[in-house]
């Protein structure tokens, strides 16, 4: 089992991404009242590389603003992201 930190259960993809693990950097995150958190990754190796992913969630279990700039990892299961923070 991975021990690292999971930001959301609730997260989902704004653009299309394969399924796939995804080694990614948190480039840029919005918090708006009323609204979803928008977290912003860049892929950093792999086919996908330098694409930007923005993912939504409205149930965060860390602050937000913390994560920038912070190396993760993306995996996608049948179209749906699992934010994991190293």
């Amino acid at each position: 089992m991975d021990a690292r930190p999971r930001t959301s259960r609730a997260l989902r993809l704004v653009e299309p991404l394969p399924d796939g693990v995804y080694d990614v950097m948190i480039v840029d995150v919005a918090v708006e009242e009323h609204h979803p958190v928008r977290i912003d990754v860049v892929v950093t190796a792999g086919p996908h590389r330098g694409e930007v992913v923005s993912l939504r969630t409205s149930a965060m279990q860390r602050d937000p603003l913390g994560l920038l700039g912070l190396p993760a990892s993306v995996t996608v299961t049948d179209g749906t992201p699992d934010l994991q923070v190293d």
